[in-house]
């Protein structure tokens, strides 16, 4: 909807000739990559976040980063791992290294599969600049892995659609994450459910049966 809400803004004449149809999921396939082996294994002593997403600045990498920092002076033990490649990648691990985040930061790299670490995780967080509707929420959804995302582009509709997360606006990250951090209230998106809505969706935009 809010990609329809800017179509519109240019083209109001389309108000009644525009439906909002969210991505079908391909969850089966979701939870089979996320049951092979994982090449990392989390400590569970830890809180465990996840952020997946190219290394770039709109990402807002930089001010996880921050957080961090601020999660480790406060005597919090976790750990976040930073999964993606990217133009940011040598300045994220020298920051790492400068302000002693070693023991609580993992910059892993890309990775193809990373359904098997992010399943493993307690909170999977997207601090972006600005989004569309993100696959990765969707992706940590069906694992069952609760979401902490800003609220910009189609987010809110997505955890609004899929429940088990919560919205940041921007300059309240810390505290949200803290008053969230202990929460751990998994509960995995039936993703059959919602394609066998989309498709009824998508059958009648197209006059089909």
């Amino acid at each position: 909807e809010n990609s329809r809400q800017g179509l519109l803004k240019k083209i109001p004449e389309l108000q009644d000739k525009t439906v909002v149809i969210p991505n079908l999921i391909d969850g089966d396939a979701i939870l089979k990559k996320a049951k092979e082996e994982p090449d990392i294994v989390m400590d569970k002593n830890k809180i465990n976040f996840i952020t997946v997403g190219r290394l770039d600045k709109e990402k807002a990498f930089d001010y996880i980063l921050y957080i961090c920092k601020r999660l480790k002076e406060e005597g919090y033990i976790f750990c976040w791992y930073l999964v993606g490649q990217g133009p940011l990648k040598s300045h994220l691990k020298k920051r790492v290294l400068s302000e002693g985040l070693s023991d609580c930061v993992v910059l892993t790299g890309a990775k193809e599969n990373p359904y098997s670490l992010m399943c493993q995780s307690d909170w999977f967080v997207l601090l972006s600049e600005y989004e569309g509707t993100p696959v990765t929420i969707d992706e940590a959804m069906v694992l069952g892995v609760p979401v902490m995302a800003r609220d910009v582009g189609g987010i809110r509709e997505q955890l609004v659609r899929m429940g088990n997360g919560a919205l940041i606006e921007k300059g309240q990250e810390y505290d949200v994450i803290v008053s969230e951090i202990h929460k751990k209230q998994k509960q995995r998106f039936d993703y059959a459910i919602h394609n066998k809505i989309i498709l009824s969706e998508i059958r009648t935009v197209l006059k089909v049966d």
